[in-house]
């Protein structure tokens, strides 16, 4: 059996006390807690199907909803270690479950995300405008016969476009189709500084590594199909090149959420040489996959789905 890793979004998992939460019922009422403890049950189900040695997880909601979600997956499932990021001002962070020995984990921010200038020497075209909203985790585990796997854990930004902002921080709703296009390219600069500042933390973690020693995985909600332009920058090319699991899928399932009525694959396994030529299988868990809308708070299951790979 090989070693198996996850992906899943588990879609804004606050706890009943939280006031960023939503939900049935009242803020910390029991109908409320009742509802989170459904919503709990129903992700940790999910999760313990998965089985996965490596679990990456999504709209985690800090050290404190992780820790009710994984005690209700410890009950079927013993994963030893349990690490949250600091969250983003939306109170969402990236998460990691591991039942595989860790040497270390860490979170990676940035309140500057570089952005690549034409001349050398040059000032950073956007000066600090640009920060990393969600740190990616970042872990070195001991994946058995594949020896020291580093592992990432990542949510890009969403494909949301970002309007012009006034000194106060208010938006400036887009008034033609110009504009509109200003705030695509906003938003995908955001996502795409993100995968480069990924990217960079890739090379890092493998500078000086023998061609069979490069093995990294990137897990999670990337926002963006494999071919898009931020996903191309994150796998770059070269010995350190990350090759998307998703390739490897005969048939099948092909979709991890849906919108706007069309199934697509946003969430990813992406992996280094040394590991994507072991990778056995790749699984897209669907069952039950459905459009949600913002407004659709009182709903227990994720708009995502897990995808599991199994590698060696």
């Amino acid at each position: 059996m090989g070693v198996t890793f996850a992906t899943f979004n588990v879609r804004n998992l606050f706890l009943a006390d939280d006031p960023r939460g939503e939900g049935r019922g009242g803020l910390g009422s029991e109908k409320r807690r009742a509802f989170v403890r459904e919503r709990i049950e129903h992700l940790a189900s999910q999760i313990a199907r998965l089985d996965a040695d490596v679990v990456a997880l999504q709209e985690v909601t800090g050290t404190e909803s992780l820790a009710a979600l994984a005690a209700a997956v410890q009950a079927r499932l013993p994963y030893a270690t349990q690490f949250a990021s600091p969250t983003d001002e939306r109170g969402i962070g990236n998460a990691l479950l591991t039942r595989l020995p860790v040497r270390w984990v860490r979170s990676h921010g940035s309140e500057a995300l570089p952005v690549p200038v034409f001349v050398e020497g040059q000032p950073p075209p956007f000066g600090a405008a640009l920060s990393l909203r969600r740190p990616f985790v970042h872990a070195l585990v001991e994946a058995r016969e594949l020896g020291a796997v580093h592992v990432f854990v990542a949510h890009l930004k969403s494909q949301s476009p970002r309007h012009l902002k006034r000194l106060d921080g208010s938006e400036i709703a887009s008034s033609n189709a110009t504009e509109h296009a200003e705030a695509v390219f906003r938003s995908m600069l955001m996502r795409s500084c993100e995968a480069l500042f990924l990217r960079r933390l890739v090379d890092e973690a493998l500078a000086g590594k023998g061609e069979d020693e490069r093995k990294a995985i990137v897990l999670g909600d990337l926002n963006d199909t494999v071919d898009s332009f931020p996903l191309r920058l994150l796998r770059s090319r070269g010995a350190a090149a990350l090759h998307p699991a998703i390739e490897l899928l005969a048939g099948g399932v092909r979709r991890t959420v849906v919108h706007g009525g069309e199934g697509m694959v946003i969430d990813h396994a992406l992996l280094t040489w040394p590991l994507y030529r072991l990778v056995r299988s790749v699984v897209i868990h669907d069952e039950g996959l459905r459009e949600l809308g913002r407004s659709e708070s009182t709903v227990v299951s994720s708009d995502h789905a897990p995808l599991l790979v199994e590698v060696g």
